[in-house]
């Protein structure tokens, strides 16, 4: 039997959290500890060339990001991996009313000082994709 594993070369990781209680409101029904296993056993594995690590910003997590960003150098010691912070989106899932909650990027938010002094700290590190304009 062929064995695919091999031919993966990168992936993407989708987290959104930078400690377990943000984690369990975000991805409800998500197992922190399980997370962080996988994670570390991702890091070994030998054919992973680029991990690319995903975090979705939104008004629950924002002030986590350069919480995320150290997190996830702890853990991927061994591997190249790159950080990708993207704006929440409205997929139709969300009422308007909450993802206007949401979207803390947007310059009419009741919180988007604070967010734009934390997207700031970004600027800090290498690795890292983002477009919050």
């Amino acid at each position: 039997m062929y064995r695919i594993h091999p031919m993966v070369t990168q992936c993407e990781i989708s987290i959104d959290a930078a400690t377990e209680s943000t984690y369990n409101k975000i991805r409800v029904n998500g197992k922190w500890d399980t997370l962080l296993e996988n994670l570390k056993y991702i890091n070994t594995l030998p054919y992973l060339e680029l991990i690319n690590l995903s975090f979705v910003a939104q008004n629950d997590n924002y002030k986590e990001m350069e919480k995320f960003i150290i997190l996830m150098s702890s853990i991927f010691t061994n591997k190249r991996y790159r950080i990708i912070f993207y704006k929440i989106a409205d997929w139709g899932v969300m009422s308007e009313k909450e993802f206007l909650e949401k979207k803390v990027w947007d310059p009419n938010h009741k919180n988007y000082a604070d967010f734009q002094l934390e997207a700031d700290k970004l600027k800090n590190y290498k690795n890292l994709v983002y477009n919050f304009h």
